[in-house]
């Protein structure tokens, strides 16, 4: 006669020291972390906030495009402007490296 699947998973346990369980309570601690991490980006994604704006409570945010779709669209499909870019470049050609 088998034993019941419960006094299986007990035995399992036991003779593994707990390590499943341990396993299976860190999974889930970071699984819910990173699953909450994701719902308050998605949630700044939509309002079109940066993490502090998001934490001040900002009574207007004037960069709200007026809805979920406009506000994803303005976050992820940024075209970034040719100045930001060309300052960056600029910049870099600055740089000098010595030797020893």
């Amino acid at each position: 006669m088998h034993a019941a699947p419960s006094q299986r998973f007990r035995t399992a346990l036991v003779s593994t020291y707990g390590i499943e369980f341990v396993l299976i309570l860190f999974t889930v601690f970071w699984g819910l972390m990173v699953g909450m991490l994701a719902v308050y980006h998605s949630y700044l994604v939509s309002q079109n906030l940066t993490s502090g704006d998001g934490q001040r409570h900002m009574p207007e945010n004037v960069f709200h495009q007026g809805g979920l779709f406009a506000n994803a669209k303005a976050t992820l499909c940024f075209q970034a402007d040719e100045t930001i870019t060309n300052n960056r470049l600029d910049a870099a050609e600055e740089i000098v490296v010595t030797t020893l």
